[in-house]
């Protein structure tokens, strides 16, 4: 109970400074493939944890698919427009640094004034082979390599009056993507200095507290003592 409570102040920062989407997600082990198509996207890895962004956001949902993009094996930050509305992320997980962690997050930050839906998620390779024609390693069998796929809709209502021209600016949304391990499986690294500090302000605060309680029981028991004292006389 006490570690969701820190998890909701540490949120609480984030609320103040813009909008923050996340997901969760566990370190599992797949099928290692070559998809070499991979090599010029973006990586998330251990010291190298936070990309930014500038993306155009789609105008409506119907403008972006479930499905993994139809060209993935020719999009990149160069090209864009292969896979629009859209950025994929390679999540390097077989660092040793990450080794240990069996869950992530990955979280996105943009600011709050950008009326924007984002949708996360995460594929494993065999998810996206059939963009490959490349077999799989043998000389690494599995991995815990994921990719990420992050799309932005705009969810702003346009109200366009007559002879007005449309500020397409609108659409393109600065964002923050940062990959982190979940420590306990919930906590993520970013929000530990948080709760060290907390926990120092709380043992420093309770002993001052268990003193102050005290004096105040001493004190009410010589009240009680005292009024006993009077109605006997009385």
């Amino acid at each position: 109970m006490f570690l969701w409570f820190l998890l909701f102040v540490s949120s609480l920062v984030n609320v103040c400074l813009g909008d923050t989407e996340i997901v969760n997600f566990a370190a599992h082990g797949s099928q290692h493939l070559s998809l070499p198509f991979t090599h010029k996207w973006p990586i998330l890895r251990p010291g190298a944890s936070e990309l930014r962004f500038n993306i155009t956001s789609a105008r409506s949902q119907s403008d972006i698919t479930q499905e993994p993009c139809r060209n993935l094996e020719n999009w990149s930050l160069d090209r864009p427009e292969a896979c629009p509305h859209e950025i994929w992320a390679v999540l390097d997980l077989d660092q040793d640094q990450w080794k240990k962690f069996d869950k992530l997050t990955l979280r996105i930050s943009w600011p709050a004034y950008h009326p924007t839906r984002f949708t996360m998620a995460i594929y494993d390779p065999p998810s996206l082979s059939k963009f490959s024609s490349e077999g799989s390693s043998t000389e690494h069998p599995t991995t815990r390599t994921k990719y990420a796929r992050t799309q932005l809709v705009h969810t702003g209502v346009l109200t366009p009056w007559k002879g007005s021209s449309e500020n397409t600016s609108r659409y393109d949304v600065s964002f923050i993507l940062v990959l982190e391990p979940l420590h306990f499986g919930v906590l993520p690294e970013s929000v530990i200095p948080t709760v060290l500090a907390i926990l120092a302000a709380i043992a420093i605060a309770l002993p001052v507290a268990l003193r102050i309680n005290k004096q105040l029981q001493k004190l009410a028991q010589e009240i009680r003592n005292e009024s006993k004292i009077q109605a006997k006389k009385n």
